[in-house]
């Protein structure tokens, strides 16, 4: 392999791990704080699955919109949450519930 395509190789292999590792890392915390948010709102029981739909789109939104260093701030499990990450899940709530959107409620 030459050196010239070795590197942005490795780069894009790198970028696409983290928007990976970000979207999976996205959805459980997704699911987690639904699965919070939600408890006691219906007569049944609420499972991981039935936010499945809701929390792909939300990671996917985020993920689509954030830069490498914000994705690696939200990766870093030792720091709070950042403050901007309040404005851009309300933006995709917006996108997601969108009357286009597939995601049911």
């Amino acid at each position: 392999m030459s050196k010239p395509f070795y590197f942005p190789f490795l780069f894009l292999i790198s970028t696409f791990s983290l928007a990976q590792d970000i979207t999976t890392t996205l959805q459980k915390s997704c699911v987690k704080e639904q699965l919070s948010d939600h408890n006691g709102l219906r007569n049944h029981t609420l499972h991981a699955q039935d936010f499945k739909d809701y929390c792909k789109c939300e990671s996917d939104f985020i993920n689509q919109n954030t830069s490498d260093q914000q994705k690696k701030e939200l990766l870093n499990k030792s720091k709070e949450k950042p403050q901007w990450l309040g404005e851009l899940k309300t933006n995709a709530f917006k996108s997601c519930m969108d009357t286009g959107s597939k995601t049911t409620t």
